[in-house]
């Protein structure tokens, strides 16, 4: 999928391809691919691919053998998404 992912709950399916996502609950299927997530809690299956940032405010569950291109950062606020 092209272009941001705004919900309040998103769930990103095993295997799919994904730039931007921004909600309350970030879940990524095993072998997901994603530039950057923006949530409050946050799920990565194992063997995602995350290229950009992971920003979170209250928790993050990491599977296995998830690449980062930087740690995930807790923070006590997220960006917006663009309008």
């Amino acid at each position: 999928m092209s272009g941001p992912i705004v919900g309040k709950d998103v769930r990103i399916e095993g295997g799919s391809e994904v730039e931007d996502v921004y909600a309350e609950e970030v879940r990524l299927g095993d072998s997901s691919l994603a530039k950057n997530v923006y949530g409050g809690e946050v799920e990565v299956g194992d063997d995602c691919r995350i290229s950009g940032r992971v920003l979170y405010t209250d928790e993050i569950r990491i599977g296995r053998n998830v690449q980062f291109s930087s740690n995930p950062e807790k923070v006590p606020s997220l960006p917006g998404p663009p309008q």
